[in-house]
């Protein structure tokens, strides 16, 4: 479980710096080619950056092992950034659906010269990377989800921009903000699920086939007669079980003991 943590932090760290990266080539692109879109783009990659750090400072904090505060641990600290990452994210969102409306009401040109083009592709080639990492990691935790949306989002608003480029050339202004509204739709939708499945995490909401499953898998040991009152939690990836079980009489006390444990 360390190991895999770990592999997710080193992740986050790769995809911050990633995103940083970003930022500054678009901010400074944006500068001296005077595009404001590119700059805007830019804001919008520090935004991202700051999601990543708020995930991967969470995430190592969620590696501290348990103490007396803490008795089972400090794996809940990945579900609240996995919350406030969603949350971030659906003001991203907000964000992307009110630029759109500008650019479709005032149609504003995103990119006219070389050195912008080139700064909208060096994000998307940053934005596939951080995709690629994340999704490699084969970590399905809320906060891996959080970046994995942000990422994909990056990805396509990066490439709608260059979609909308091209189209301005031909005269479509409105291309880049109709398709940011389908894309701000869809992100919505992801992290409206995102933040409803970590707050019922949050108030220890649990799956009941999870709960017969536990009850069967306890059931099922040689030796236990029943079992009642089983309470479940999840904790980061961890699910704990706690159960009142009633013995066969004819065990030992070394056996009860372990059973018990």
């Amino acid at each position: 479980m360390l190991k895999v943590k770990i592999e997710q932090s080193h992740a986050f760290l790769l995809s911050l710096l990633a995103i940083a990266s970003v930022v500054i080539v678009e901010v400074s692109i944006g500068i001296i080619s005077n595009s404001i879109a590119v700059i805007s783009d830019g804001i919008h990659a520090l935004f991202d950056a700051l999601i990543m750090g708020m995930l991967l400072i969470m995430m190592r904090l969620s590696l501290k092992p348990r103490d007396l505060e803490h008795t089972y641990g400090h794996g809940r600290l990945e579900t609240i950034a996995g919350f406030i990452g969603g949350v971030m994210l659906f003001i991203v969102s907000i964000l992307i659906i009110r630029e759109s409306i500008m650019r479709i009401f005032f149609e504003e040109v995103n990119i006219s010269n070389i050195l912008s083009i080139y700064a909208v592709i060096y994000a998307i080639i940053i934005a596939i990377f951080r995709v690629v990492i994340l999704q490699i990691t084969n970590i399905h935790t809320k906060s891996v989800k959080v970046g994995l949306y942000d990422a994909v989002a990056d990805l396509g608003s990066s490439s709608l921009a260059l979609i909308a480029v091209i189209l301005a050339n031909y005269g479509f202004n409105i291309a880049d903000g109709l398709a940011s509204l389908v894309l701000a739709g869809m992100l919505l939708f992801l992290t409206s699920r995102l933040s409803y499945s970590t707050i019922m995490e949050l108030t220890d909401a649990i799956d009941p086939i999870l709960v017969k499953k536990a009850r069967d898998a306890i059931l099922s040991i040689d030796g236990v007669k029943s079992c009642k009152d089983i309470r479940m939690r999840k904790v980061g990836n961890d699910i704990l079980v706690d159960a009142i079980v009633t013995l066969d009489s004819s065990l030992s006390f070394t056996r009860a003991h372990m059973l018990s444990n």
